[in-house]
C-alpha cells in the first residue's frame, strides 16, 4: 500500500513517511472499500471532541456480509439467554466469532492504524487466500480505527481535552470512549479483542499479552484459557517474520503488567466476556509495522482456528450470570444491589440518577421497584431501583458498583494502575448490596424524573444557598459571572453551614435562582437581612492547569464554571510562555512515575514527550518564583515546593514495591521510587475550614500516589489528615499506617502569595465527583484576601 501526499498539512503534526495522516483517512477508506466493496463495511460511530469523525471498519466474506445483523444479534442474544445459544453452537449453528482490533486510542502511538490498513487491504485483494478464507469463515473483523484522530493530528498521547483515552472506559467522560464501548463493544459483544500500542521503550523490542497477575475478580478469568496460546502463536509468528523476540509478560514478570485495572476500553471489554490482549511495538519504523501486522494476522488466524470453544467459554461467561453460580472463590456477588431514589434514603440523588443512566447505556439490567418491597430489613418504596445480580453482565454491574477489595490479602506487591473503581465511593451515592434473597416486583422500563433544587422563600432579603453539592459550586459561579455579589461564611451562621454560599438580594435574583434550581440540584433560602462579619468573599481567578497524565482538576473545574486553560507538558517543553497568558495562579498535579519525569524512554524524534523535560519544569518554577498563586498536587506538587522553598515541610510517599527505575529490594530503599499504589481511604478534615468546607472527620476519598507530610512548621496550617491507623479500605497500598494521622492538604499561614499543597488529587482524571469540591475550596480560596 502506498500513498502519494507531496506535503504535509500544517494542522497537523507531520508524521513519519510510512504512517498516513488523519486527514488523509477518509480517502484511503475508500480506495479500500473500491476493491472489493462486498467484503467491506464503513461506519461513522461518531465524532471527537473537535469532530473528527470516529472510523468503524467491518471485514467480512460477502456471505457474511449479506446477513450482518443477524450474525451481530445472533452474539447479543447469547447475553440474555446463553443456554439457548451454547445449544445451537453444540447442534452445529453458524456462528461468527466478533473479533475487535482498537489502534490509535494514544494520538501518538500511531503504528496500529497503519498496521490495520495494510490489513485491510491484504484481506481485501486477497479474498481466495487459504488464510483469508479461514479467517473470513469464521471471524468478522471490526477496526475501530484511530480512536483518538485529535491526538492524531496533533501527535500527542491524549485527546484535545487533555484526556488519557485509556483510562477513560469507566467513566466515559469523552466523547471517544463513549462511542467505542457503547457503539462498537457493547453492540458486538466481541469474542476477542486486540489493542493496538506503542512505543513500549528500551526494555523490549516487542511486547505481547497475556498480562500478570493480580486478574480482576469480576472477570471470570478461569473461562480465558486461550490467551496465553493466542499469545504464544503471536510470538512465533513475529520471530518468523522479522526475527525479533517477544516478551510475554505473563511467562516473564511476575507482577507489574497486570490487567486488575477496569479503567482501559479493552480491559473494560474484558468484563462483558472478551478475551483481550495488549501489543506494545517499540519503533514507529516499517519493522515495527511489519511486526504488528505479523501478531496481529496471527490473533486472527488462532482465534478463526479455535472459534468454536472461545465462542462457547464466552456465553459460559454470560450462563454463570443468568444462573447466579460462583465458580470460583476469588469473589462472592451479592443477591442485588438496591439503589434508592428515596432522599431519606439516599444521600445524593442526583449522582444515583446519573448512576441509572450509567448502567442502562452499557447493557447492565436495570429494574424500577412498581410497589414497596423489604430487602435487608429496610423497607424500599416504589420507584426504588434494583440491580438484580443474575444477568449475564453481572460482571460489569459489580465492578461499577462494589467497594472494592484489599489487595494485600493477595500478597500483590506492585500494579500497573488503578487499583480500585467505586461508582457510589467515588460519587458520594448509595448502592446497598443485599446478599440475602428478596422479593420484588420490578419494571424493565426505568422512568426516572430529573433532579430539581429545592426554594424556599419564607422571609425577605438575602439568600442562602448550601454548599454540601458540585451543582452548588456551578451556580455559585454562574452568579458571579452574572454580577452578583456571592460570599461564603466562614462561620456556621444560624442554621447554616460553614462554607455555605450568602447571595446578597439583588433585582432579578429571586427569578435567577428559581431558573438554576430548575436544572440544578441546588438548596436555596431566604434567610433575611444578613449582617455578619465572617464572609469570604467569592472572585474567580485566571487559573492556569498543568495537564499531564490527569486532566481532572482542569475538565472538572471547567464543568463547574471556574476560568481555567489547560496546559500540557508538551506546551511547556516548547516554551509556553505562562506570562504572557495572563495567568495569576497554577495548578500543578502528577506522581513521578513517567509523568513527572519522562521515563518511558520514547523515540523523541518521532514522539512527543509525555512527561515534563527540565525547560518544561523550569518554566513552571519560574513563573511560581515571581510570586503567582500555587497549588500543587502529589509528587509533582512537593518537588516544585521543594525547588522553591515555599513551605517549611517534611514529605513522604510510598516507595514499598518496584520502581521503574529498575530497583529492587535487594539493593534496599529506594527514596527516590514512588509506586503506583493507590485506593479508597479515609481522611479527617476540618469543616470550618475554607480549604475543607463541608468535609469533616470519617470522610471517605480515593488517592493515587499519596503524600504526606511528617512535619509542618508554625507558619504552615493544616486543613485535612489521613485518618489515623491503617486508613485504607480498598485498593492497592502496602503500608497506610505510615501516612496515618499525617497532615494531607496544608497551606501558608502568612504572606501575598497562596500557597496550598494537597497529599491526594480530588479530581484525578475526573473519576471522583464526590471530592471535587475540595479542589473548587482551593480555587476559591485562591481568591480570599
Amino acid at each position: 500500500m502506498t500513498r502519494t501526499s507531496a506535503f504535509w498539512d500544517r494542522e497537523e503534526f507531520p508524521l513519519p513517511r510510512n504512517m498516513i495522516l488523519y486527514s488523509e483517512l477518509k480517502e484511503e477508506l475508500e480506495r479500500l472499500q473500491a476493491i472489493n466493496p462486498g467484503m467491506i463495511k464503513i461506519e461513522v460511530v461518531g465524532q471527537s471532541v473537535r469532530e473528527h469523525d470516529l472510523y468503524l471498519v467491518i471485514i467480512a466474506n460477502e456471505q457474511t456480509m449479506a446477513d450482518i445483523e443477524n450474525y451481530r444479534n445472533a452474539i447479543r442474544n447469547a447475553v440474555t439467554n446463553p443456554k439457548a445459544a451454547i445449544t445451537s453452537i453444540q447442534s452445529g449453528a453458524d456462528y461468527k466469532a466478533p473479533f475487535l482490533v482498537n489502534s490509535g486510542i494514544h494520538g501518538n502511538e500511531g503504528g496500529g492504524v497503519d498496521a490495520s490498513l495494510r490489513i485491510i487491504e491484504k484481506i481485501l485483494l486477497n479474498p481466495t487466500d487459504p488464510e483469508t478464507v479461514q479467517i473470513l469463515d469464521n471471524v468478522i473483523v471490526l477496526f475501530n480505527l484511530a480512536m483518538n484522530p485529535d491526538g492524531r493530528v496533533s501527535h500527542t498521547r491524549d485527546n484535545a481535552e487533555f484526556a488519557d483515552l485509556n483510562r477513560d472506559a469507566m467513566t466515559q467522560s469523552q466523547p471517544e470512549t463513549r462511542e467505542m464501548i457503547q457503539n462498537v463493544g457493547l453492540k458486538w459483544f466481541p469474542t476477542a479483542s486486540l489493542d493496538m500500542h506503542g512505543w513500549v521503550g528500551g526494555m523490549v523490542d516487542f511486547m505481547i499479552e497475556p498480562a500478570t497477575p493480580p486478574f480482576n475478580p469480576n472477570v471470570e478469568h478461569d473461562l480465558f484459557t486461550h490467551k496465553l496460546q493466542t499469545g504464544r502463536s503471536m510470538a512465533l509468528a513475529l520471530k518468523k517474520e522479522t526475527g525479533l523476540p517477544a516478551l510475554i509478560p505473563l511467562e516473564h514478570w511476575e507482577e507489574g503488567w497486570d490487567e486488575y485495572t477496569t479503567v482501559m476500553p479493552l480491559r473494560y471489554l474484558q468484563l462483558v466476556g472478551t478475551a483481550g490482549l495488549v501489543i506494545e511495538d517499540r519503533f514507529p519504523t516499517e519493522e515495527g509495522l511489519k511486526a504488528t501486522v505479523a501478531v496481529t494476522w496471527a490473533n486472527l488466524l488462532y482465534v478463526s482456528e479455535n472459534k468454536e470453544d472461545m465462542l462457547l467459554k464466552q456465553f459460559e461467561f454470560y450462563l454463570r450470570g443468568v444462573e447466579g453460580r460462583n465458580e470460583r472463590s476469588d469473589i462472592q456477588f451479592p443477591f442485588a444491589y438496591i439503589i434508592p431514589l428515596d432522599p431519606t434514603l439516599q444521600k445524593n440523588t442526583k449522582e444515583a440518577k446519573n448512576m441509572v443512566a450509567h448502567l442502562q447505556k452499557n447493557c447492565v439490567e436495570v429494574k424500577q421497584a412498581t410497589r414497596a418491597f423489604v430487602a435487608g430489613n429496610v423497607t424500599y418504596p416504589k420507584g426504588t431501583i434494583i440491580v438484580p445480580m443474575q444477568q449475564g453482565l453481572r460482571g460489569l454491574a459489580n465492578a461499577l458498583l462494589w467497594s472494592g477489595e484489599d489487595l494485600r490479602k493477595l500478597n500483590v506487591k506492585m500494579m500497573y494502575d488503578v487499583a480500585v473503581y467505586s461508582f457510589p465511593l467515588f460519587a458520594g451515592f448509595d448502592a446497598v448490596p443485599v446478599w440475602v434473597k428478596f422479593v420484588f416486583n420490578g419494571a424493565d422500563e426505568v422512568v426516572i424524573e430529573a433532579s430539581k433544587g429545592i426554594y424556599k422563600e419564607t422571609l425577605h432579603g438575602d439568600f442562602v444557598m448550601m454548599c454540601d453539592d458540585n451543582d452548588a459550586i456551578t451556580a455559585a459561579n454562574r452568579l458571579v459571572k452574572e454580577g452578583y455579589a456571592i460570599s461564603r461564611f466562614s462561620k456556621e451562621y444560624e442554621h447554616v453551614p460553614a462554607g455555605s454560599f450568602l447571595i446578597k438580594n439583588q433585582e432579578g435574583l429571586s427569578e435567577l435562582l428559581l431558573w438554576l434550581c430548575e436544572s440544578l440540584s441546588i438548596r436555596v433560602e431566604r434567610i433575611g437581612d444578613v449582617q455578619s462579619s465572617s464572609l469570604l468573599p467569592v472572585r474567580l481567578r485566571k487559573i492556569a492547569v498543568i495537564t499531564g497524565d490527569n486532566n481532572g482538576a482542569y475538565f472538572s473545574m471547567k464543568q463547574m464554571g471556574f476560568d481555567v486553560t489547560p496546559v500540557s507538558y508538551h506546551l511547556l517543553n516548547m516554551d509556553y510562555d505562562l506570562e504572557a497568558g495572563g495567568f495569576d495562579s497554577i495548578v500543578v498535579s502528577g506522581s513521578k512515575r513517567g509523568l513527572w519525569e519522562d521515563t518511558g524512554e520514547y523515540v523523541h524524534a518521532f514522539s512527543v514527550f509525555w512527561g515534563l523535560t527540565k525547560r518544561g519544569r523550569q518554566k513552571i518554577i519560574d513563573f511560581i518564583a515571581k510570586g503567582r498563586d500555587f497549588i500543587g498536587i502529589g509528587f509533582a506538587g512537593i518537588q516544585i515546593n521543594k525547588a522553591l522553598g515555599l513551605l517549611d515541610v517534611d514529605f513522604a510517599y510510598p516507595n514499598d514495591a518496584v520502581s521503574s527505575s529498575g530497583w529492587t529490594p535487594d539493593d534496599g530503599p529506594d527514596p527516590d521510587a514512588q509506586t503506583t499504589e493507590n485506593g479508597i481511604i479515609k481522611i479527617d478534615a476540618d469543616a470550618s475550614h475554607p480549604l475543607t468546607f463541608s468535609f469533616g472527620k470519617d470522610e471517605t476519598v480515593y488517592a493515587y500516589g499519596p503524600v504526606w507530610f511528617p512535619r509542618v512548621s508554625a507558619q504552615v496550617g493544616v486543613a485535612s489528615r489521613f485518618a489515623e491507623g491503617d486508613t485504607l479500605i480498598s485498593g492497592f497500598w502496602l503500608a497506610p499506617e505510615k501516612a496515618g494521622g499525617q497532615p494531607m492538604i496544608i497551606h501558608n499561614k502568612e504572606g501575598k502569595q497562596k500557597v496550598v499543597l494537597m497529599g491526594i488529587d480530588p479530581t484525578f482524571r475526573n473519576y471522583t465527583p464526590a471530592t471535587f469540591r475540595l479542589m473548587a475550596n482551593a480555587f476559591y480560596w485562591l481568591g480570599y484576601e
